[in-house]
């Protein structure tokens, strides 16, 4: 059975509605539990901190315990959609940092610099991210929450 086009049409809207309410900050959709899709739509950027903290252990380690809310400032201050993939997150995030008052700490620079330089596959040195490399002892050192394979 084919659903007639203008409930296709009314789906399609309110599934765009519905996205946007999680993923780009717009009210959700007047008939949705909003307190319900505000809790589903913080644990999505609690997932897209994690992805980074992951990939790019030194900004973990440099920003310390400030990591999630300043990640969760960054998220809720940015218009539009979100990057296409995790790396492209990380240097938006980088790039965030160095604009804003948290870069001022000199190890947040350095880490935000190297990050927002990376190549699209997300690697800018030999090792990173290797069990004994640099940024990921860093990171470790700083009792960094990262989850992983690597992860203490």
């Amino acid at each position: 059975m084919r659903i007639a086009e203008p409930r296709r049409a009314e789906l399609e809207l309110r599934q765009r509605g519905l996205v946007a309410a999680l993923v780009a900050g717009a009210d959700p959709p007047p008939d949705m539990d909003a307190e319900r899709i505000r809790v589903q739509a913080a644990a999505l950027i609690r997932k897209r901190d994690r992805i980074v903290a992951r990939t790019h252990p030194e900004l973990a380690a440099a920003l310390g315990p400030e990591f999630g809310p300043v990640f969760h400032d960054y998220v809720t201050s940015q218009p539009g959609p979100r990057p296409g993939c995790a790396a492209e997150d990380a240097r938006e995030f980088a790039r965030y940092l160095l604009r804003s008052a948290p870069a001022r700490d000199r190890d947040v620079r350095r880490a935000a610099r190297r990050v927002a330089r990376t190549w699209p596959r997300g690697r800018v040195t030999r090792g990173r991210g290797q069990p004994g490399s640099e940024p990921m002892a860093a990171a470790k050192a700083a009792g960094s929450s990262t989850h992983g394979k690597w992860a203490t």
